[in-house]
């Protein structure tokens, strides 16, 4: 398939199954991988919100600091009700022999909840709500638009702007 028929094959999927493809795709690079779950532990950062906003750069929308907050205020009932009591039960049974099954069909559950999270993120997209495509001047390198996104993220985490420049560069490097 040449790059014609893979942009024409893209534009043909919904939001919410080009953000997942994209999230399942870049999470399976181990850098990536690595950069989000130190965000997690370290920041409490939502991995979810994350790979939103860096997905929004790829598809060249850019996002303001009050465009984040409302994607995380949409998602924020979701995530403390359903994906962190999920999460916090899976780590439990981490490592524990007897409880293998369970630690495996939990471990699925909170993956369908993410994936539930960020069909919330793309609808939210697709409604606009939370992005306005930036005019010819806006446009900017991915690379960029993706930097300004995270340092945006950060700022409404009240972290230093850097913070996920590890997630930046591992994702660049994709």
């Amino acid at each position: 398939m040449d790059a014609r028929e893979q942009t024409y094959e893209q534009e043909q999927l919904s939001a919410q199954e080009r953000l997942w493809r994209f999230a399942t795709a870049v999470y399976a690079v181990p850098a990536v991988a690595k950069a989000c779950i130190a965000a997690q532990e370290q920041w409490a950062a939502d991995v979810n919100l994350m790979l939103y906003v860096s997905w929004c750069a790829r598809e060249v929308r850019q996002l303001s600091v009050d465009d984040i907050r409302t994607a995380q205020e949409r998602c924020h009932p979701w995530r403390e009700q359903v994906i962190l009591p999920l999460r916090r039960q899976r780590v439990a049974w981490r490592g524990q022999d007897s409880c293998a099954q369970e630690y495996a069909e939990i471990k699925k559950l909170e993956l369908q909840a993410e994936r539930s999270q960020l069909d919330m993120l793309a609808t939210l997209f697709e409604e606009g709500d939370t992005a306005q495509a930036p005019t010819e001047q806006d446009s900017l390198e991915e690379a960029v638009l993706l930097r300004q996104h995270l340092q945006l993220l950060a700022t409404l985490y009240g972290l230093d702007k850097d913070v996920f420049e590890p997630f930046h560069s591992a994702l660049c490097s994709v």
